[in-house]
């Protein structure tokens, strides 16, 4: 898997593919996901995660009308709460930090029904499949996500979203989170959070607590000092007084890279980082439920005269939001696989739908990562117009399944033939415009059907070696 790994990792979906040597290229086949939700634990959360929870078994449902139904997945939870930079110990709220440590155990659900429907003892995530051999939990699955996914409101009010994920998934993640991320499966982020990202350095200084007035450098210990020094509009930090609605507001890595103690983490360390989780990036999506980021205006509270953001939408059910500049910077960097729908809804029925709809289409369109080799001519790549399938004589392409993939107990087990007269399952490649390295995606064929993607038998994969265009 190494080996597969490495040649994944050469073709990034928004990476130039530089065309060189011809040799041979491997790619796993599979609809498998990890899936991430990071659920904000701040005050003012308490009706979202109980919404996120009652409209979970749609997510569930979407993924399931797969081909193969509900493939092997592995779901985990994580929460906003990484401290308050070199002042963890001393700001209120912000003193047991998660740490980006997966939740496994209850904290705020009250139905009986969470006694039932529970991860195993000594489990940290979900993991789940169509058969229901790989199951990890007892009971039902969305109730069980549902019950852990109510983390409470008592966490950290300087959210670190953003960081929270890289600590779960990266190099030094909890030993709680190992075996979660799967290097050949679909990777999808789901950022559920009713206010902007404000990742610091672990050592951070702009929470200060002894600095709490207008006066002071560093304002009043509040959720504006993230904006204040995390965010440019129109080239210019918000200021401490009412204004707005301001506008071209972004990021501001520039301060991040001039005084990194007392500003955020740029966040094109995120977008980049986050890129270098999967093997191949466009194997990556990113989803938000949070606010709009426009209106973009500040008041000042009349009792206390501080500056606060205004909130940029609101819902019948008290729900509301401010604009999170940020991290929607972060999803549109994924383009087509990043989104973001509105948190001030009384029902996240269609929110969900559409992030898990997002995930299936994923799946079904498994791009490839390299130009194919043009059998005739080698040194040429393939070139197809969206949507014309290849004939199989014009590359030289073979797929077998596979069992245990991306364990020590990997085998191929059988050759899938590329789609003709037979009526079995087979294998076709297509010009697709949405794949973005090498305009080709392949599909796995029931009966020579193939508009619904890769149909696998239960618990397998499959693996496509093709002779392609290399980097020289």
């Amino acid at each position: 898997m190494r080996r597969l790994a490495l040649l994944i990792l050469l073709f990034g979906c928004n990476d130039p593919v530089h065309l060189g040597r011809v040799g041979s290229y491997e790619q796993v086949l599979t609809n498998d996901m990890d899936l991430l939700f990071m659920v904000d634990d701040s005050s003012s959360m308490t009706t979202v995660q109980q919404n996120l929870g009652m409209n979970f078994p749609v997510f569930i449902n979407v993924l399931q009308q797969l081909p193969g139904g509900l493939p092997n997945i592995h779901i985990a939870i994580t929460t906003s709460s990484m401290g308050a930079g070199a002042f963890t110990s001393s700001v209120p709220g912000c003193m047991a930090p998660d740490d980006g440590s997966f939740i496994d155990q209850i904290r705020s659900a009250t139905d009986p029904a969470c006694q039932t429907s529970r991860l195993n003892p000594g489990e940290h995530y979900f993991i789940a499949s169509q058969d229901g051999s790989t199951n990890n939990f007892s009971g039902d699955l969305a109730t069980a996500f549902a019950c852990l996914a109510q983390v409470g409101a008592n966490g950290c009010g300087f959210e670190h979203p953003l960081a929270a994920v890289e600590r779960a998934l990266g190099p030094d993640a909890p030993p709680e989170n190992a075996g979660f991320l799967r290097d050949y499966a679909f990777l999808g982020i789901v950022l559920i959070t009713d206010e902007d990202d404000c990742s610091a350095p672990p050592d951070s200084q702009l929470f200060d607590p002894s600095q709490n007035t207008n006066a002071d450098p560093l304002g009043p210990l509040a959720s504006f000092r993230c904006t204040e020094f995390g965010i440019l509009c129109n080239g210019q930090s918000p200021p401490r007084m009412a204004a707005g609605p301001l506008s071209n507001c972004v990021s501001n890595d520039a301060r991040a890279r001039a005084d990194p103690m007392h500003s955020l983490v740029p966040i094109q360390h995120f977008i980049d980082t986050y890129r270098q989780l999967k093997s191949s990036p466009e194997r990556i999506r990113i989803s938000a439920i949070a606010a709009p980021t426009d209106p973009f205006s500040i008041v000042v509270d009349q009792q206390t005269g501080f500056a606060a953001l205004t909130h940029s939408c609101s819902s019948s059910n008290g729900t509301f939001g401010d604009p999170p500049v940020r991290i929607k910077q972060l999803v549109d960097s994924f383009g087509a696989n990043g989104g973001i729908t509105s948190i001030c809804q009384n029902s996240y029925s269609d929110a969900i739908s559409l992030i898990a709809s997002g995930l299936a289409g994923m799946a079904r369109r498994q791009c490839l990562g390299a130009p194919l080799a043009n059998a005739s001519d080698p040194a040429q790549p393939i070139t197809l117009t969206n949507g014309q399938p290849v004939d199989p004589a014009q590359i030289q392409c073979s797929v077998k399944l596979v069992e245990g993939v991306g364990t020590p107990a990997q085998r191929e087990t059988s050759d899938v033939p590329a789609c003709g007269n037979g009526t079995g399952l087979c294998w076709r490649v297509f010009g697709d415009d949405g794949c973005p390295t090498a305009h080709t995606r392949v599909a796995l064929c029931a009966a020579g059907n193939c508009s619904d993607g890769v149909a696998l038998p239960s618990g397998q994969a499959a693996l496509i070696r093709c002779s392609a265009l290399l980097p020289p």
